[in-house]
């Protein structure tokens, strides 16, 4: 049905189809997706900074994507190829800030 503004809203294990968007009361935590268990709604997930903080220096290279990889190479004054693999690149990193450059 073409034109059609009905839209199903959750809360709190209750569903609810509403005629029209602004026809949602307001202030009353009515979502557009339903929260699958209560307990994943009351349990909130580590912030990406504490996770971060957690992992070593070369946790976090290994975590990285390749553009990212060649932005800190290029931040750590390291010269290299546009071909290089991640594995070249992190390699090169870890050179530089572990000073095993020979």
């Amino acid at each position: 049905m073409s034109g059609d503004t009905r839209l199903w809203m959750y809360r709190k294990g209750e569903a609810r189809l509403f005629g029209r968007p602004d026809h949602v009361p307001a202030g009353e935590d009515w979502q557009r997706f339903p929260v699958i268990a209560e307990e994943a709604a009351e349990v909130p997930a580590p912030a990406p900074e504490a996770r971060d903080a957690e992992l070593s220096q070369d946790e976090k290279l290994d975590r990285m994507s390749r553009r990212r990889l060649m932005q800190v190479a290029g931040d750590c004054g390291v010269r290299f190829d546009i071909s290089w693999s991640k594995v070249q690149l992190t390699q090169a990193i870890r050179e530089v800030l572990h000073g095993d450059r020979a």
